[in-house]
């Protein structure tokens, strides 16, 4: 089944109860149906504005704060015979309904609408009162049946101006229908309806056309014929899983253009699945809303609110938040740290913040939080001074709170929210000035004491001299403490108002797509510009110190950066004309970016650090000077890559640098015992490293030993050199020294014993056969065969041939690690190589099974033929060697553009990826429980690798377990030099 607009709007229309939709926590009126009209007695247009405002009655009632829980809440609300008094002709008369307000919610539990449903049972009710009424007086029942026939007759009538009020009522649905459909064309709100089986669409509005770059000529068409690739395809997607999930869909801040508008705008699209009979999706209805301005607005809150973090931080403001209605309170960081709180306590209200209270203020302070509740007295505010003892430190601390209570219709409060500052600096030079003037109360009271007694004691003119003299003195020196506790006071008043006026801090903010640059007042101040400027962000770089303009200019591209991020934060300095020295200036700020990454804003602060800088510059000299001895020393070692260490004989201790650790395995920054070292080394050097060290202790000689080294975690073992040595009687307790790793050193050494090894067992197996066959000739060539003889000289010249092989590759060897092997190049045709390789191969080797597979005869190259062929040789060989009899070794070639490739092919065991990798290192040999045992050195493949990299091939091997292997090189078919 196909539903249209206008088929959803009839439903709507034609359902059997009254129907109202509300949009908005406003409780915008969005549709309303004749039914729920007539229930309100209203016959103009109310959709578009809010129910409050339309019916106040229903207000004072209680039923927009119904409304509005069930808007918050999203919990459905249901009544039955409930009374509601209506406004009909300018009077309320009470009717009763049966009604529910029922919350819609998209997939996150957000509330988008309220569907409210209603039927009136006046009519129910007062059947009900006449059911009750004729039971009570039933015997009256005949005496009033004249009357019930009279009310019959009136019911008739009734009914008839009912039928009347009908036909009208369908007219006016008609005309609301017209206006609704005028409406819903014209609306900034984009609606389409998607056929899910034909994918046409259904109906669209120009806002949703306009959105998908169409005209009215799409409707009726499939939306794959519309739109592009990627949208069908993303469309595709969304209605195959709304018809799967039969749930409603939405897409928030959907970056959306218009073909007319170089703009970018963002909708919140919603997917909204409509059913046929069967319960089955039968079309989509899609609603899309322009959420630009909220997004923008977005952006500018978190801005703002970032702003005002950092305003707080440097202020050094605590904030408080309590909810009234729920008892939970929340302090910040810098909160609980001025009530001696632990950062990761949860507080109360109860137990943190009044018992926080000091005893002689807690009073005053919880007097004044009860004030604060009282709506009408105080308006919610709260401004009060009081201490705090701290509940871990036990820190008297005077602090200044300001507040604002927040209330809800009922003026019950239900959020405080606030600041705490600390003005226990404030406090305690203002007590130190009290102390001072009580003290200078206490001189002037002695002071006058002082003056009655010489008077009193007249007479003694002499010793009320000496008083008088010693009173002058007294009083000079009062006076001149007097002055310097003035001067005191005075300064205490200059340091008090710049610790209030201290707080210069600089804010702005970069709008990057402008280049436009927003600063207060102090910021300017510090970067020399008027207070009337209007700064370009060019201009801000050009007054940065040159030497530190790259620097910051690499700071700004970095925090603007979307796969950077980073915090801006940095120092530089700025030149002023008025000014010889520059002034230094401590930046921190954050880029703000956009859904794509894109920045947007970048803002922060600025505060002028020169002082601080000319302290800091004198602290970093000294220290770079010790530092700058500190890194040649160590830079000398790691250069070496010597590990150190040091042996506290006292302690028993090792500790040792970074290189040091590398080499034992320690992955840690502990110091490892002695004990953890040897537990490395392996058993039969433990008693060697102790005696060893003991010895050259005691008798202060070198000490240098080498030791194998197992690393317990990864198991590899190494050769480690042990050089060290006593420090004597500077500090007899230390042992320092140095450890050289020499794990290449043995590894060569090893290699060449067996190198030697297998070379001896190797020639001496033909030099042995090749004495046999001579022996043979020597004592019975008169009894053999001339056949027989000429059997033995094959074989003793094939014994011949293995030695002479066994030789040339180790001349080859030498050669190539000399660099002397050379090359002779002639110009020649690999096919007759080939051919006649494969020719030899098959009249002598009887084991195998060989193919020729050319098919261009014409393969022209200039190579070494000679070293070629013990490539190719080599390659054949070790197919026979390491494959089973009776297998097949296929030899082709072919050629490109560039270069002659030709492979031998096996169909033995396959090579692992392991062993393919260093299957061309000199020496190296292929071990396992599915690699037979093979007499060789390792080193045909390594010279074959050489000889190609002399003509600038390649070589490689290609293969898979199971699936035999497949040698190959390539050569150029333009010589290279």
């Amino acid at each position: 089944m196909n539903i249209t607009l206008t088929g959803i709007v009839e439903v709507f229309f034609h359902l059997p109860h009254a129907v109202a939709i509300y949009d908005s926590k406003d409780l915008n009126i969005a549709f309303v149906n004749a039914q729920m009209l007539e229930i309100w007695n209203r016959k103009d247009n109310l959709v578009g504005r809010n129910f409050g405002d339309v019916f106040p009655e229903h207000v004072r009632q209680g039923f927009d704060a119904l409304l509005r829980n069930v808007w918050l809440s999203g919990t459905t609300y249901t009544a039955k015979e409930t009374p509601a008094n209506i406004l009909i002709d300018g009077e309320l008369k009470t009717h009763y309904f049966d009604f529910e307000y029922r919350a819609l919610q998209d997939n996150q539990g957000k509330t988008i609408a309220v569907l409210h449903t209603a039927t009136e049972v006046s009519d129910r009710m007062l059947a009900w009162k006449t059911v009750l009424e004729r039971e009570a007086s039933e015997a009256a029942i005949n005496e009033e049946l004249r009357a019930s026939n009279e009310e019959l007759h009136s019911t008739m009538e009734e009914l008839g101006e009912t039928v009347q009020k009908l036909e009208n009522s369908y007219d006016q649905i008609e005309s609301s229908e017209n206006q609704l459909r005028q409406i819903i064309q014209n609306a900034s709100l984009g609606l389409g309806v998607i056929d899910v089986k034909t994918q046409n669409i259904q109906y669209a509005n120009r806002h949703f056309l306009k959105l998908i770059h169409a005209d009215e000529q799409a409707i009726g068409k499939r939306f794959i014929d519309v739109l592009s690739r990627e949208k069908s395809e993303l469309l595709s997607k969304l209605i195959s899983k709304i018809v799967t999930n039969k749930e409603h869909f939405v897409r928030s801040e959907v970056e959306t253009y218009f073909a007319d508008d170089p703009n970018t705008y963002y909708h919140n699209v919603a997917y909204q699945p409509i059913f046929d009979k069967s319960g089955a999706v039968d079309c989509v209805l899609i609603a899309a809303t322009e959420v630009t301005a909220q997004r923008e607005a977005k952006a500018a809150l978190e801005l703002s609110y970032n702003q005002l973090r950092l305003a707080k931080i440097s202020g050094g403001l605590g904030t408080f938040h309590l909810d009234v209605a729920n008892d939970k309170l929340v302090w910040d960081e810098r909160c609980k740290e001025l009530f001696g709180v632990p950062v990761m306590k949860e507080v109360s209200y109860s137990s943190d913040f009044v018992n926080g209270l000091h005893p002689e203020d807690k009073t005053r302070v919880l007097s004044a939080i009860e004030l604060a509740y009282e709506e009408g007295k105080s308006s919610g505010n709260f401004d009060i001074f009081y201490r705090t003892i701290g509940a871990m430190d036990s820190v008297i601390r005077h602090v200044h709170a300001t507040g604002k209570v927040y209330f809800d219709s009922a003026s019950r409060p239900i959020n405080f929210i606030g600041t705490v500052r600390d003005r226990s600096a404030e406090v305690k030079m203002i007590e130190d000035l009290q102390n001072r003037d009580e003290q200078l109360q206490l001189v002037n009271e002695e002071l006058a004491t002082t003056n009655e007694e010489l008077m009193a004691i007249n007479e003694e003119y002499q010793v009320t001299n000496e008083m008088l003299l010693s009173s002058q003195y007294t009083t000079q020196n009062l006076i001149e403490s007097l002055k310097v506790a003035n001067d005191q006071i005075v300064e205490n008043e200059e340091r008090l108002n710049q610790a209030i006026t201290s707080a210069k801090i600089g804010t702005w903010r970069l709008d990057v797509r402008s280049s436009k640059v927003h600063w207060d007042n102090r910021t300017k101040e510090l970067y020399g510009f008027s207070l009337l400027d209007v700064v370009e962000f060019e201009h801000v770089l050009q007054h940065m110190h040159p030497s530190d303009r790259p620097r910051v200019e690499k700071a700004i591209t970095r925090a603007l950066s979307p796969e950077l991020k980073e915090d801006y934060d940095i120092t530089f300095r700025i030149i002023h004309e008025n000014r010889e020295e520059p002034t230094w200036i401590h930046a921190k700020g954050k880029a703000y970016f956009s859904e794509h990454d894109e920045p947007i804003y970048f803002s922060g602060i600025v505060l002028d650090i020169t002082q601080a800088v000319a302290i800091k510059d004198k602290t970093d000299a000294f220290h770079k000077i010790v530092a700058q001895k500190e890194r040649k020393l160590q830079l000398v070692l790691d250069s070496a890559k010597v590990g150190t260490y040091t042996f506290d004989l006292d302690t028993n201790e090792i500790q040792f640098n970074n290189h040091s650790q590398l080499l034992f395995g320690f992955t840690d920054n502990g110091k490892p015992k002695k004990s953890e070292t040897l537990e490395n080394v392996l058993g039969k050097y433990i008693p060697l490293l102790k005696n060893g060290i003991h010895e050259a202790i005691n008798s202060g000689i070198l000490y240098d030993e080498s030791f194998q080294i197992l690393n317990t975690k990864s198991g590899d073992t190494k050769w480690l050199r042990f050089v060290g040595n006593s420090a004597g009687y500077t500090d007899p307790s230390m042992f320092y020294g140095l450890i050289i790793d020499i794990t290449a050193q043995k590894v060569d050494e090893k290699r060449k014993t067996d190198f030697l090894g297998i070379a001896s067992h190797e020639l001496r197996s033909p030099l042995t056969a090749l004495t046999g066959y001579l022996q043979i000739l020597q004592h019975k060539s008169a009894s053999l065969s001339t056949d027989r003889i000429a059997a033995i000289v094959k074989s003793a010249e094939h014994q011949t041939y293995r030695m002479r092989t066994l030789i040339d590759g180790f001349l080859n060897i030498s050669h190539i690690e000399d660099g002397n092997l050379r090359l002779n190049r002639t110009k020649f045709n690999m096919y007759g190589v080939l051919e006649e390789l494969y020719g030899t191969f098959c009249d002598t080797i009887r084991s195998h099974k060989f193919v020729l597979d050319i098919s261009n005869k014409s393969l022209e190259v200039f190579a070494d033929r000679e070293k070629v062929e013990q490539v190719i040789i080599n390659f054949v060989n070790n197919a026979v060697k390491y494959t089973p009899s009776n297998t097949k070794v296929t030899l082709a070639a072919d050629t490109d553009e560039t270069a002659l490739t030709i492979r031998v092919s096996d169909e033995g065991p396959g090579i692992s990826d392991e062993n393919q990798t260093r299957l061309f290192d000199k020496f190296f040999r292929i071990h396992g429980a599915n690699s037979p045992l093979i007499s060789g050195f390792g080193i045909g493949l390594y010279i074959s690798r050489e000889i190609m990299g002399l003509h600038g091939g390649e070589i490689g091997v290609s293969s898979t377990i199971g699936q035999g292997a497949s040698f190959w090189i390539s050569l150029p078919l333009t010589p290279i030099d």
